[in-house]
């Protein structure tokens, strides 16, 4: 199966002579856009994997089945943590940033100034700046980017 981390995906059937074909979802949940058609497009999955299931006909032959699974994978984005050294909530943890590695962090304080950057953020950041300094308990303000989407807003820090 392939994997695709969004609600929006596109699908391609490829059958030779084929005189008739159907996309169907068998697991978790889509809307395809053309069902009939060879290239479709499918929006609402759910979160985890979406089992995806085109059927073929070349005329009177049987039916030939194939599947493809689409995975979404959730992402949360807390409003806080506290690394005080305490092993519990130390870091500034995004779920679901295993798999979406194409992305970039980068935190501001109150004034705009940017005191923490990373591209590829891997769940590290544990409320120093970049020089290494602990930042003061507060509210700071982020944004995400991953691919073409940014996320934004803000992180309270308090130990």
């Amino acid at each position: 199966g392939r994997e695709a981390s969004g609600a929006v995906s596109g699908a391609h059937g490829t059958v030779d002579g084929a005189t008739e074909m159907h996309w169907s979802v068998i697991g978790g949940s889509g809307n395809i856009a053309t069902p009939d058609e060879a290239v479709t497009g499918i929006d609402g999955l759910s979160i985890g994997a979406n089992i995806i299931m085109l059927s073929a006909r070349v005329g009177i032959c049987p039916l030939v089945m194939d599947t493809v699974t689409l995975t979404v994978h959730d992402l949360f984005i807390p409003s806080g943590f506290s690394p005080n050294g305490d092993g519990v909530n130390d870091t500034f943890e995004v779920t679901g940033l295993d798999v979406l590695t194409d992305n970039e962090l980068s935190v501001f304080n109150r004034w705009g100034q940017q005191v923490y950057h990373a591209i590829g953020y891997a769940n590290q950041w544990d409320g120093r700046d970049d020089n290494g300094h602990a930042l003061v308990d507060g509210t700071y303000f982020y944004v995400l980017t991953i691919a073409d989407d940014a996320y934004h807003g803000q992180i309270i820090i308090k130990r």
